[in-house]
C-alpha cells in the first residue's frame, strides 16, 4: 500500500514538472508582467512585489524588465530607497560621457505593462516631476537623496523648457551648496551642467525681464516725417540771405544690426541775393543717402551718428545752382511706444520722436544772380546747409 502511494506521488510530481516545462518561459514572463500590471492597478503591493521579484530574478534568462521599468515599479510600490539609486544611475549614464558600468542585457517589450508604467510620463512635464518628487519628499529617504532626485528629474527637461531650466539651476545650486563633497556635486561641476543650462536660457531670461532687450542693436525698417529749421553757412551766406519756407523732410531707413542705410528728401530753405533791389527768391530741394551706426540703443533712447552724400539744387528766374554735398549728422530717437513681442524674434513696431541734426557741406556750381550781375561759378563757393529737424516715425524691428 505504501509503495503504491509513493509511486502515485512520484507520478503526480513528474506530471507537474512536465506541465511546467511544457509552458515556454516567454509565456511565464508574459503572465508575470500581466500579473504585475493588474496588481499595481488594484493596489495589491504584495503580489506586485512578488511579480517584480520573479522578473528581476530571471532577467538573465530573458525576462523582459528594463531598469527604467524596475525604477517605475518601485516608485509605484513606494519603495523609494530602491527606486532612486536606479534612476540616479540611469541619469548619470545620460549626462556623464565618462561614466561606464557593466550590467546584464535587459529585454524590452512594448506591452500593456510598459504603457501603464509610462502613462503619465510621455511627455514628462514639470508638474508631473514635481508630483513625483512630492511623494519622495514625504518619505524617510535621506534629504541628500531627495534633493539629488529632484535635480535629476529636472535634467530630463532642462534644455526643453525655460521654467524647468531655471528650476534645475536653483535646485542644483542648492544641492551643491549643502553637499559640496558629494560625487554628484563633483559631476555637476566637472561637466559644467549648470553653466550650460544658464547659457542656453540666458536670452530667454533676458526676454522675460525685458521683452524688447533682444531687439536693441538689431535690424528693421522705418519711415519718418519732419518739420525742420535751418540756415545756410559758408561763403554762400555772404552772397545770399536765407529764410524758411514750407519746410518738409522725409526719410526711409533700413537697418541691419548696428548699420543703417537712410535715404532722405527735404525742401524748405529759401535764399535770395543780398542786393535789396533783387526780388528773386527760391526754395531749395535736397536729397541724399547716408550710412549710420547705432552707437547706443535702449528701451527709450537710440543714438545714431551718420555720414553720407547729398545733392541740393536751387532754381529761380531761369537760373539754377547746385551743390554736391558731404553729409554729416546724427539722429536721437525717443521711443515713446513699442509693442511687446510674445516670443523672441517676433516682429514688433515702435513709434518714436526723432531729433535730427544734419550739415551738408558742399560748393555751389551753376549760374546765379548776385547783386545786379549774373555769376557763373565752377565750384569755389562753399555752401553749408544746416538742418535741425524733429520728426515722427514708425519702425518695424
Amino acid at each position: 500500500m505504501k509503495s503504491r502511494l509513493l509511486v502515485f506521488v512520484l507520478i503526480a510530481l513528474c506530471t507537474a514538472f512536465a506541465e511546467e516545462e511544457a509552458v515556454p518561459k516567454k509565456e511565464l514572463f508574459s503572465r508575470a508582467r500581466d500579473a504585475l500590471k493588474t496588481s499595481l492597478e488594484t493596489g495589491d503591493k504584495e503580489r506586485a512585489g512578488q511579480a517584480l521579484g520573479y522578473l528581476r530574478t530571471n532577467v538573465s534568462q530573458g525576462a523582459p524588465l528594463t531598469r527604467f521599468e524596475e525604477y517605475l515599479v518601485n516608485m509605484e510600490l513606494g519603495d523609494y530607497e530602491s527606486a532612486i539609486p536606479i534612476y540616479v544611475d540611469l541619469r548619470r549614464r545620460k549626462l556623464d560621457p565618462e561614466y561606464r558600468r557593466e550590467e546584464e542585457t535587459r529585454v524590452q517589450v512594448d506591452d500593456a505593462l510598459a504603457k501603464y508604467l509610462q502613462r503619465d510620463l510621455i511627455p514628462l512635464t514639470k508638474d508631473k516631476a514635481d508630483s513625483m518628487y512630492a511623494l519622495v519628499d514625504k518619505s524617510d529617504v535621506p534629504v541628500e537623496s531627495k534633493k539629488l532626485y529632484l535635480n535629476l528629474l529636472y535634467t530630463e527637461m532642462m534644455f526643453k523648457d525655460y521654467d524647468v531650466g531655471m528650476a534645475f539651476i536653483n535646485a542644483a545650486k542648492d544641492y551643491m551648496m549643502y553637499h559640496p563633497t558629494s560625487l554628484y556635486s563633483e559631476f555637476l561641476a566637472k561637466h559644467k551642467t549648470i553653466s550650460a543650462v544658464e547659457n542656453l536660457w540666458r536670452r530667454e531670461s533676458e526676454f522675460r525681464n525685458d521683452s524688447l532687450k533682444h531687439k536693441y542693436y538689431t535690424g528693421g525698417v522705418g519711415a519718418h516725417v519732419y518739420a525742420w529749421h535751418g540756415f545756410l553757412g559758408g561763403d554762400a551766406s555772404k552772397l545770399w540771405d536765407d529764410e524758411m519756407g514750407d519746410a518738409f523732410m522725409f526719410d526711409l531707413t533700413m537697418r541691419v544690426w548696428r548699420i543703417s542705410v537712410n535715404a532722405f528728401w527735404s525742401t524748405g530753405l529759401m535764399i535770395k541775393p543780398k542786393d535789396v533791389y533783387s526780388s528773386g527768391k527760391t526754395e531749395d530741394e535736397s536729397y541724399g543717402l547716408t550710412f549710420g551706426f547705432t552707437a547706443f540703443d535702449s528701451r527709450y533712447l537710440r543714438i545714431e551718428p551718420f555720414v553720407g552724400v547729398g545733392y541740393t539744387v536751387y532754381k529761380y528766374a531761369g537760373f539754377s545752382t547746385e551743390s554736391f554735398d558731404n553729409v554729416f549728422g546724427g539722429n536721437v530717437d525717443f521711443r515713446f511706444y513699442a509693442s511687446r513681442p510674445s516670443h523672441i524674434g517676433e516682429m514688433t513696431y515702435a513709434i518714436d520722436l526723432r531729433f535730427k541734426y544734419m550739415v551738408q557741406m558742399g560748393e555751389f556750381d551753376g549760374a546765379f544772380e548776385t547783386g545786379n550781375s549774373i555769376v557763373v561759378a565752377d565750384g569755389g563757393i562753399s555752401a553749408n546747409r544746416h538742418v535741425f529737424g524733429i520728426g515722427l516715425g514708425v519702425e518695424l524691428w
